[in-house]
C-alpha cells in the first residue's frame, strides 16, 4: 500500500512538473511576443530623440567615452529574446549514451582492424 501511494504521489509531482514546464513556456512566448512588439517602438522612439540633448538615450549601440563599443536597446532587448527562445527550445531529457553500443565499437590498441561481421556478431 505504501509503495501505490508513493507510486501516485510520483506520478502526480510528474504531471505537475509537465503542467508547469507548459506554463512556463507560454508565459516566455508571451514575453518574446511583447519583445517583437517594442522594435517598432524602438524606431520610432530613435526619430523622436534629440541628438543635443545632455543625457543621451541609446537606442542602438554606441561608442562610450572610455572609446569602448556598448550595446544599446535594441541589442539588450535581441539578447533577452534569444535567450528566452534558448530556454524553449530546451530539452527536458536528456539524451542517454547507450554503454553497450560504446563498448562494442571500441577499438583497443592492440586490435586495430574490426570487420563488419564481427560488429554484427556481438550486437546479436
Amino acid at each position: 500500500m505504501k509503495r501505490f501511494i508513493f507510486m501516485m504521489i510520483l506520478s502526480c509531482s510528474s504531471m505537475l512538473t509537465h503542467a508547469d514546464d507548459a506554463s512556463l513556456n507560454e508565459t516566455l512566448v508571451r514575453i518574446i511576443n511583447q519583445i517583437n512588439a517594442i522594435q517598432p517602438l524602438l524606431d520610432e522612439a530613435k526619430l523622436a530623440l534629440d541628438p543635443h540633448q545632455r543625457i543621451q538615450f541609446h537606442v542602438e549601440a554606441f561608442e562610450g567615452p572610455d572609446g569602448k563599443q556598448h550595446p544599446g536597446l535594441r541589442a539588450d532587448l535581441l539578447n533577452i529574446r534569444n535567450a528566452l527562445i534558448d530556454v524553449i527550445n530546451h530539452p527536458v531529457i536528456a539524451p542517454r549514451v547507450l554503454n553497450r553500443w560504446r563498448s562494442i565499437l571500441r577499438v583497443s590498441p592492440h586490435d586495430k582492424k574490426r570487420d563488419c561481421a564481427s560488429l554484427c556478431h556481438q550486437l546479436s
